[in-house]
């Protein structure tokens, strides 16, 4: 446990400055902190969706304009971003905020070490200091509840890039994966019908191997089980599926599919997302994106953080896949 300084000044902006849609306030228990902590948490908020308005810059580098492209050639290393907890940021940051130094607000920080692919682990919800964070999932989207899926399940998770619509049949998680780091805009979608299932590469010939619903040994028709993120240093080379997963695909604009890069423009790690179907990995899921200033954002109870930082090495907000068992 640690405690970090926040300085506060008489010109913190109000929580009204920002959208509730944005906002996943955990309440202290004392009136006063209450306050405090809402002024904080909206005042990052502000600072955030200015910085990627084009109204300011930020003086460390971590957040930039919305579309801000980094170069590449899609395999080589890439240039890295800095980035801190918001707790963790220097008076640059505050200065810009307009914070004065009259108070000095001191609030406890807990990391929150863990997770794994199919072993159960992760972030558990709960949780929060002064660092904003926001939410969103597929819980009561799209409902779907036909004889061929009558429990609604979500069957197929797809990636639209670049301002594209999602595939007919899905529905897009509204949080850019990219959120404050730039680059392309990038969402998950999903769908519930089965019969609007785009079958992407998982279905090569090279994968089936004359099987049927099943590639290399991992099975591929069903609800969606599992949902993971991995990061590399190079991009464009093939790198393996994680346990009984396959890649969450993206057109690729010439009627087949990209294993899409969820960094894509934005520079930092190379990050590929996986879903799974196969029963070995647990009842079928819901799925979610936890966004914040802070490494140790914590989706709500119920659900799970799973996988890397979809910004890592980016900067930006802090951006999580999550999901929770149906």
């Amino acid at each position: 446990m640690k405690l970090s300084a926040l300085f506060l000044g008489a010109s913190v902006l109000a929580l009204s400055s920002c959208s509730k849609d944005e906002l996943h306030d955990v309440k202290p228990k004392d009136a006063a902190a209450d306050s405090s902590l809402a002024e904080v948490r909206a005042a990052w908020g502000k600072f955030v969706s200015d910085v990627r308005a084009g109204k300011l810059l930020d003086p460390e580098g971590q957040y930039v304009k919305d579309g801000t492209i980094v170069p590449s050639d899609g395999k080589s290393e890439r240039a890295h971003r800095p980035k801190f907890d918001a707790q963790r940021r220097d008076m640059k940051t505050f200065a810009t905020f307009g914070f004065g130094n009259e108070q000095h607000l001191m609030l406890i920080e807990e990391p929150i070490d863990g997770g794994g692919y199919g072993g159960g682990g992760g972030y558990g919800g709960g949780g929060g200091t002064s660092s904003y964070q926001g939410f969103a999932s597929s819980e009561n989207l799209a409902a779907y509840t036909g004889s061929d899926n009558p429990s609604g399940f979500i069957y197929d998770l797809k990636i639209t890039k670049g301002g594209d619509a999602p595939l007919d049949g899905y529905t897009m998680v509204p949080v850019d994966l990219n959120r404050g780091a730039g680059g392309q805009y990038i969402y998950l979608t999903f769908t519930r019908n089965p019969n609007k299932v785009q079958k992407g590469s998982e279905w090569d010939n090279y994968c089936m191997n004359g099987t049927f619903n099943a590639c290399s040994g991992r099975e591929v028709v069903g609800p969606v089980r599992a949902i993971w993120s991995e990061a590399y240093n190079t991009g464009g080379a093939f790198h393996a599926w994680p346990g009984f997963t396959f890649p969450t695909w993206a057109p690729n604009g010439l009627g087949g599919w990209k294993q899409p890069d969820l960094n894509d423009g934005a520079g930092g790690d190379y990050i590929y997302g996986y879903q799974s179907k196969d029963t070995r990995d647990g009842n079928p899921i819901e799925v979610g994106v936890v966004y914040g200033s802070s490494s140790s954002v914590a989706p709500p109870t119920g659900w799970v953080r799973q996988g890397v930082d979809l910004n890592k090495g980016a900067g930006g907000d802090y951006v999580y896949f999550c999901y929770k068992r149906r």
